[in-house]
C-alpha cells in the first residue's frame, strides 16, 4: 500500500466514522433538549467532534504503523522520510540514523556491499555502500543508530 492509498483510506475512514458519530450526537441532543438549547448544544458537540476527528486523522497519517497489518502476509510501512548520514573518517565510515526501537529489535548486517538495518515497527532499510567494508562497532541509544564501518 503506497502513501497516497494510505492517506485516502485514513481520510475515508475518519470521515465515515465522524459522520456516524455526529449524526448520533445531534439526534441525542435534539431528543433530550428540544428547541433552541438542543440545537445550540448539538452545534458545540459537532464542533468538538470535528476538531478531534482532524486530530485523529493527523495522528494516523503521521503514524500508520499503529495498525500493523503484518498478519496474513501484508505489512504496512512508512519510510519515505527516513534519512541517514554517512561520515567518512580516516579509515572508517560512520552511519548515523534515527531508527525505531526497542534496542533488542535493532539488527544490522552487511553482505554484498549492502548494509541491512532491521528494527522495531517493521522498519527495514538497505544502504548501498560504495566499497567493501566490515562492521566495526554498532551502538543504539535514544533512537539513534550509529554503525562504525572499517574500510
Amino acid at each position: 500500500m503506497n502513501k497516497r492509498e494510505l492517506e485516502e483510506l485514513i481520510s475515508f475512514l475518519t470521515t465515515v466514522f465522524g459522520i456516524l458519530i455526529i449524526g448520533g450526537v445531534i439526534a441525542l441532543f435534539v431528543r433530550l433538549q428540544r428547541g433552541l438549547l438542543g440545537i445550540f448544544l448539538s452545534g458545540i458537540a459537532v464542533a468538538l467532534l470535528i476538531f478531534w476527528l482532524k486530530e485523529i486523522r493527523g495522528f494516523l497519517l503521521k503514524r500508520p504503523y499503529v495498525f500493523n497489518l503484518s498478519r496474513g502476509g501484508a505489512r504496512m510501512r512508512y519510510d519515505e522520510s527516513w534519512t541517514y548520514d554517512l561520515i567518512d573518517e580516516d579509515d572508517e565510515t560512520v552511519l548515523v540514523a534515527k531508527v525505531p526501537g526497542p534496542e533488542k529489535e535493532v539488527k544490522v548486517n552487511f553482505s554484498n556491499r549492502k548494509l541491512k538495518i532491521n528494527a522495531g515497527q517493521g522498519f527495514k532499510k538497505v544502504v548501498n555502500m560504495p566499497e567493501r567494508i566490515r562492521i566495526n562497532n554498532i551502538t543504539y541509544k535514544n533512537g539513534v543508530l550509529q554503525v562504525r564501518l572499517k574500510r
